[in-house]
């Protein structure tokens, strides 16, 4: 996609759609992750519907995008993919099973740290248990169903940066992970500099 991108045969336009779906699918598997963690159960998505929706928008315009740039055999191992992960049963599978829980949860604590989530903290809040001074940057309630990128909090402001070009906040955390990593003056890695 990059070299696409840099050759002009793709515009950074039509992966406004890609990074929107993207967003919301990663804050729905954040939110659900850590809603079975916590009860054993998603009250918002049970069937895990949301997530199975969103996996396949993400493929169609994945296919949408770049079919034009890939090979008949690329894009059908490319629905390969999204249709192995875009089930039900191995999305219940992937988030509870012991197997692949610690996978799972350095994806999902990798995923808040690029998202600057607190998710306990928003969770706290929506139930009025929220410490004082503590302001989750995201809205504990989803908006229609699903967590959205982008959406603000009751207090106010976004979490999500935007990247130079106004793309995702998934973009604007690849563009910070290319910086090299400054040391101080003691040879420490110094912090938010990776």
């Amino acid at each position: 996609m990059a070299l696409l991108l840099q050759h002009g045969r793709l515009k950074m336009t039509s992966l406004h759609s890609i990074g929107a779906v993207s967003d919301a699918l990663c804050l729905d598997l954040m939110r659900k992750y850590d809603a079975l963690q916590r009860s054993g159960r998603d009250d918002l998505d049970p069937n895990h519907e949301n997530v199975v929706e969103r996996v396949r928008m993400l493929e169609a315009d994945l296919v949408a995008a770049l079919s034009p740039h890939m090979t008949p055999k690329n894009v059908a191992a490319l629905c390969q993919v999204t249709g192995f992960i875009g089930s039900p049963e191995r999305i219940q599978r992937i988030l509870t099973e012991e197997l692949f829980k610690p996978d799972v949860l350095k994806i999902v604590e990798a995923l808040k740290v690029v998202y600057k989530l607190d998710m306990s903290a928003a969770a706290a809040s929506a139930r009025g248990k929220g410490r004082r001074g503590s302001h989750p940057q995201r809205s504990a309630e989803p908006p229609s169903g699903g967590w959205l990128p982008g959406a603000a909090s009751k207090e106010g402001g976004s979490s999500r940066k935007p990247s130079k070009e106004g793309g995702s906040a998934s973009t604007a955390a690849a563009e910070e992970a290319e910086a090299p990593p400054t040391l101080s003056k003691t040879g420490s890695v110094v912090a938010g500099s990776i």
